[in-house]
């Protein structure tokens, strides 16, 4: 191997916060998956509203930039070309 190849493994550390995460995040998961009543209409759609203003704005925010958001602001760049040269810096 290379001096590339060897910087580029995965060590221990690694490994166990990737585990941790995802540990983490199925376990939050599998909490809010029974921890709100599920079986009505408003309890599914709603959260029996209980969300707070914070967790309806990030997902809202997160809904609107998405992958076709960064895909047309690549686009429109690349269709209107470079616009600063390096002797404007």
């Amino acid at each position: 191997m290379n001096e590339h190849q060897i910087k580029n493994q995965l060590t221990l550390i690694d490994i166990g916060i990737l585990v941790f995460y995802f540990t983490l995040l199925i376990g939050v998961g599998f909490y809010s998956m029974f921890k709100s009543n599920r079986s009505t209409i408003k309890g599914y759609f709603l959260a029996n509203r209980q969300m707070t203003w914070l967790c309806v704005g990030a997902s809202l925010f997160a809904t609107n930039i998405g992958a076709e958001h960064f895909i047309g602001l690549a686009s429109s760049g690349a269709a209107k070309g470079k616009i600063f040269s390096k002797r404007n810096f």
